[in-house]
């Protein structure tokens, strides 16, 4: 039967949260060692070998995220006969576009290495071996993609990370000893090559396990190719759309300012991005008990999508309220002066940003879920143009930030559009909690304020005594309007046994 209780979402969510955290920390112990072996040139190819696989998902058209939508709710539905067939066509039809994608960067490479990358001469033919290899592995990567959403759909994200968090670790220390007697990128990305097709392996292996019916082959069905590819192609219009509006910005700052203040830009946009593996860890997780909520139980979905939207403020919201208050002593520590007067104020309009965007991470799935994927991909192209334009217009009269302010207003947009539409498609979400919104509304505006005080405020003495203010009315407010009895009889619950447990000690 499948679990989608409170305690389950939220211990796949933190499986999530660790298995995300661990690979970025042995790659911060790693890059250095790699950068002194092969040398900073080998090592930005290699990461672009390591990005292309990313960016050639595209081509899965959906199909992934389709998969995990459709057989969570084949499993709500109790549809297990039908199962076997949606996942052998997901199957199919993956691996065939893998087969696709992996032709176009195979017949590509010539020219990318050659033309579009700029790459000395001396290692150009490792870089070309280098991607003839990657080709290979591409139908593979889209075949665990399949397995992957059926393990996701069932909420089996302990298995899903007790996979791949090793393989990610692997992929930063399998080559390590290879450095010790070669420095060339081909033997780094055959190692690569290895590692993810053993994943597959191991994928497929646990993937057919996990239901039964699976271990036989079945033909693949145009109902289920209509179904996926109609779900997924929504999906991939919104994968292409979306990471030009999420790189323009620095490209527009290099082309109409200076590349130097690319530098300034792009430093604090990665450090409030990292922000983002809160409800990247928790979306995998939410995505799939929504679909199987959408076509089980109302009731259930408005609530999960509550609860969602509450722990994600409160996660990130201290945070932002840290970053805002320090980001100007920390640059002036981190980085010296310059970065303090230029990246500070960046830093601290773009993660404000990104609490608004994660937020909005919520209502985007729950809308997909539902069965309307057309909506968020809709609004990234009606955006693009809109936002190329307050681009232009910002970093005219603003500089750097203007850019921040255009990606503020765009991303506060984007969000304020995908709730709305989660309130059309669930009428009942916010309806509910109209008792106590001037409440939240005035708890919203003097927190806001407070923070920006906090932002603008030169004496860094004045901030230590503010902050702790700040966070302590944070949590009032969150404790009086934004928990549920239930909620906070769980919070109770969960101090008393921690005194229970330091009383022990």
């Amino acid at each position: 039967m499948l679990d989608l209780s409170n305690r389950r979402l939220m211990f796949n969510s933190l499986i999530n949260f660790g298995g995300k955290i661990l690979p970025l920390l042995v790659g911060i112990i790693t890059i250095p060692i790699f950068i002194s072996k092969i040398g900073v040139e080998r090592f930005g190819i290699l990461t672009i070998v390591w990005g292309v696989i990313g960016y050639f998902g595209i081509f899965d058209l959906g199909v992934g995220l389709a998969t995990t939508k459709f057989v969570a709710e084949y499993l709500a539905l109790k549809k297990l006969a039908e199962l076997p067939s949606l996942i052998w066509t997901s199957l199919f039809l993956l691996f065939n576009l893998g087969l696709i994608a992996g032709l176009l960067l195979y017949l590509f490479t010539p020219w990318l290495v050659d033309h579009f990358f700029k790459i000395s001469p001396h290692l150009l033919k490792e870089t070309t071996t280098s991607f003839y290899l990657l080709s290979f592995t591409i139908p593979f990567v889209f075949a665990t993609a399949c397995m992957n959403g059926i393990l996701g759909a069932q909420q089996r994200f302990a298995l899903i990370n007790a996979i791949q968090v090793p393989a990610s670790i692997a992929n930063y220390l399998a080559p390590l000893p290879i450095l010790l007697f070669s420095n060339s990128l081909t033997y780094v990305v055959a190692m690569t090559v290895v590692l993810r097709l053993l994943v597959w392996l191991v994928f497929f292996i646990m993937g057919l396990r996990s239901l039964p019916g699976l271990n036989r082959i079945r033909m693949p069905r145009f109902l289920y190719v209509k179904q996926l590819l109609g779900f997924g192609g929504w999906l991939t219009i919104s994968g292409i759309v979306s990471p030009v509006m999420v790189y323009m910005d620095r490209f527009l700052i290099g082309a109409w300012l200076s590349m130097e203040l690319v530098a300034y830009y792009v430093t604090p946009y990665e450090l409030a991005g990292k922000l983002r593996i809160i409800p990247i860890s928790l979306m995998p997780v939410l995505f799939p008990a929504f679909s199987a909520h959408a076509v089980e139980n109302q009731d259930k979905l408005v609530a999960l999508y509550h609860r969602a939207v509450k722990y994600i403020f409160l996660a990130l919201a201290p945070i932002v309220v840290c970053i805002i208050t320090l980001a100007h002593p920390f640059f002036h520590l981190w980085l010296g002066p310059k970065f303090a007067e230029l990246s500070a104020p960046i830093l601290q309009l773009l993660a404000l940003g990104v609490l608004i965007n994660s937020l909005a991470h919520v209502p985007h799935g729950a809308i997909q879920a539902t069965g309307r994927p057309d909506l968020p991909a809709k609004l990234h192209l009606i955006e693009l143009p809109i936002y190329l334009g307050v681009i232009w217009f910002s970093i005219q009269a603003l500089g750097l930030i203007g850019v921040a302010l255009a990606w503020v207003l765009r991303v506060s947009i984007d969000a304020g559009m995908l709730f709305w539409w989660g309130q059309r498609l669930m009428p009942q979400t916010f309806s509910a909690r109209t008792e106590y919104k001037p409440a939240l509304c005035l708890g919203i505006v003097i927190l806001t304020g407070g923070v920006l005080f906090l932002g603008l405020v030169a004496s860094l003495a004045v901030k230590i005594i503010m902050l702790p203010a700040v966070l302590i009315f944070l949590a009032f407010w969150a404790w009086r309007y934004l928990l549920d009895d239930l909620e906070k009889a769980q919070v109770i619950l969960v101090k008393n046994k921690l005194a229970e447990l330091r009383g022990s000690f």
